[in-house]
C-alpha cells in the first residue's frame, strides 16, 4: 500500500483548527468545538466510525 503524506497532512491540519481546549472545571469549555471535531473525524474517518464502537 502507498500511503500520501499530504493527505495525512490534510487531515492533521483539518483536526488543529478546533479549540479542544479543556480545563479542570467545566466552565469556559467551549463543547462546540469538541462536537465539530467529533463530526469532522466522523466525516474523514467513516470506515473507522462504522466499524467501532464509542465509548
Amino acid at each position: 500500500m502507498i500511503y500520501d503524506n499530504s493527505v495525512f497532512l490534510d487531515h492533521l491540519m483539518g483536526m488543529i483548527k478546533f479549540p479542544t481546549v479543556s480545563k479542570v472545571d467545566d466552565i469556559g469549555v467551549d463543547s462546540n468545538a469538541f462536537f465539530g471535531l467529533h463530526r469532522y473525524l466522523e466525516e474523514t474517518y467513516p470506515v473507522v466510525h462504522k466499524m467501532m464502537k464509542k465509548t
